[in-house]
Order: structure tokens, then sequence, then C-alpha cells
């Protein structure tokens, strides 16, 4: 049978791993969106070089025939696409950047509460053993009173 002691011990034990579970689930949150984001800025580079060789390549072919004017619409049509795809990836950097900040924020969070469950445990490890050692010290002295009762009786002493 468990004492109180080693009841309280456990569950403190139980929050602690949740703690640091829950930790170790916040760290690979912000990795993943770390990742996400390095992610989101290289398409984005990648697309603006993109759009700048599509654009110089569609220049010249107009520059090489004769183009009326549903034809310079249609490029500014295809160059105005382009533009509002690299828009949205910006705006695509700017979301990850704000989960990144999110998982970070979550990341402490759980940092914090971790730190709080391990005092706690530490704490009451503490606790225990000075009742341990308080405890040893009462039986001791129970003992020593005991043994005093059966002390034998000097004969001179009368």
């Amino acid at each position: 049978m468990k004492t109180a002691f080693e009841s309280i011990l456990e569950i403190k034990e139980r929050k602690k791993k949740k703690a640091q579970s829950d930790l170790r689930a916040c760290r690979m949150r912000v990795d993943q969106t770390l990742e996400a984001l390095k992610q989101a800025k290289q398409k984005q580079v990648e697309f603006s070089a993109f759009v700048i060789a599509e654009q110089d390549r569609l220049y010249d072919e107009m520059e090489t025939k004769l183009v009326g004017m549903e034809d310079i619409d249609l490029v500014k049509a295809q160059i105005g696409n382009l533009r509002a795809r690299e828009t949205q990836l910006f705006l695509e950097i700017g979301e990850a950047e704000k989960s990144v900040q999110e998982a970070q924020e979550k990341q402490a969070e759980a940092q914090k509460i971790f730190e709080a469950a391990c005092l706690k445990e530490t704490k009451f490890d503490d606790l225990v053993e000075m009742e341990k050692t308080q405890a040893a010290i009462e039986a001791q002295e129970k003992e020593d009173l005991s043994l005093e009762d059966f002390r034998p009786i000097d004969r001179l002493s009368f």
C-alpha cells in the first residue's frame, strides 16, 4: 500500500512528465513553423526570379514582332497575374512568421510550466526527505527512551 507521500510524488512526477511532453511538442511545432517559413521564403525568392525572367521573355517577344493592343493587354494581364501571385507569396511569408511567433510563445509558456513542475517536484522531494529524517529521529529517540527503561541499576547507588 502506498503512503500519501508516495501517491503525491507519483502525481507530481506525472505532471512533470506531461509538462515535458507538452514542451517537446511545442519545440517540434516551432521547428515545423520555422521550416515552413524557410520554405515560403525560398518559394518567394524563386518565384521573384521567375517573374523577372518571364517579364523579360514577354517583353522580348513583343519587341521582335509587330503587336496589337490586344497582345499588349494580354502581356499586361499576364504580368499582373505574376505580380498578384508574388504578392500572395509575401502574404504567406507574413502568415508563416506569425505562426512562428505564436509557436515560440507557446513554447516559452510550456517551458515555464515544465520548470514550475520540476520545482514543485523538487520541493516535495525535499519535504519527503525532511519528513523521513524527522521520523527517523523520532524513532531513534523512542528507541533510546525504551532502552532507558531496561538500563541496569547500579547497585552501588543504594
